[in-house]
């Protein structure tokens, strides 16, 4: 019989019957996604200013995005600032939920808005 700490299997190959070591969701294994977050709501602040920005030289004319225009049109800039920020906190939060088991799910929505947010600023400040 084997007594408390000695391991259940033991094999020529060093099989033990100890749990296999998981990676701890601790500082580091969390700092990917947390400058990934970072990134992605830099971006959208990023494109909110330049937005800000270029409407305020050349009107609301000057918006490449249907959606923009229309929800400046009929809400005015609070509405639209309220859009702006429930997306991107809603798609950090899905973000967040679904990283402990689909990292690469979580990864390619934070690539795909980092880069929306990215190329938003980009094209208002082309817009100058």
């Amino acid at each position: 019989m084997r007594g408390p700490h000695e391991p259940v299997a033991s094999g020529p190959r060093g099989a033990s019957g100890e749990p296999v070591p998981s990676r701890e969701h601790g500082a580091q294994g969390d700092r990917p996604v947390t400058t990934a977050l970072v990134l992605l709501v830099a971006a959208h602040v990023f494109d909110y200013v330049t937005f800000l920005v270029m409407t305020g030289r050349q009107g609301l004319e000057a918006e490449l995005n249907p959606l923009v225009v229309h929800l400046a049109a009929e809400y005015g800039l609070p509405g639209l600032t309220l859009a702006k920020v429930v997306s991107v906190v809603f798609l950090a939060a899905v973000v967040v939920l679904i990283s402990p088991h689909r990292r690469r799910v979580a990864s390619t929505i934070l690539v795909i808005g980092i880069v929306a947010g990215t190329v938003g600023g980009v094209s208002n400040v082309a817009s100058f």
